[in-house]
């Protein structure tokens, strides 16, 4: 079964603020809502909710059914994730698109929150574009590489 490459394709050539791909992340590129409902077409189909979770099946397909609902993210730099962003306010305010055009350096006040959100980005499944060359790769859609390491590609392997 081919994915629906619809939402890739809209985040494929974006790099947020933070240095994160929004073509890897699974709310963006559309992945969770995709697995998500292939895996409650599976598990439910087999009714392995009833037999398996017994009195707790119900709740789970409710939960499933919710993960369904989560709205694709349009990405970092069309209004997208975290609005909430520090790292989306500072680059703004300096007429920036990501944090490592950035002169500031060591003496950034953003530097642990940068730290955090790509470690926890590479965690999941995501990929952080640290150098220019990086991004020019990711953005040319040259990122075949990255395919084997990062699971949020799964959409990147499936045929257009």
């Amino acid at each position: 079964m081919l994915m629906d490459r619809s939402s890739y394709d809209n985040v494929k050539g974006q790099i947020g603020h933070c240095g994160l791909w929004c073509g890897s992340c699974i709310i963006g590129n559309g992945l969770l809502v995709e697995m998500t409902s292939q895996y409650q077409r599976v598990a439910c189909g087999h009714g392995v909710h009833n037999w398996v979770l017994k009195e707790k099946g119900e709740a789970f397909v409710e939960a499933l059914e919710e993960l369904k609902k989560v709205p694709i993210c349009p990405g970092c730099l069309k209004g997208g994730g975290d609005d909430t962003c520090q790292m989306r306010e500072c680059t703004r305010e300096r007429g920036l698109v990501h944090c490592d055009e950035c002169d500031v350096g060591e003496a950034c006040s953003h530097l642990k929150a940068i730290a955090y959100m790509r470690e926890g980005g590479k965690a999941a499944g995501m990929l952080a574009a640290i150098s220019q060359e990086e991004r020019i790769r990711i953005v040319d859609g040259k990122c075949d590489p990255y395919f084997k390491e990062f699971p949020g590609f799964l959409l990147g392997l499936s045929k257009k």
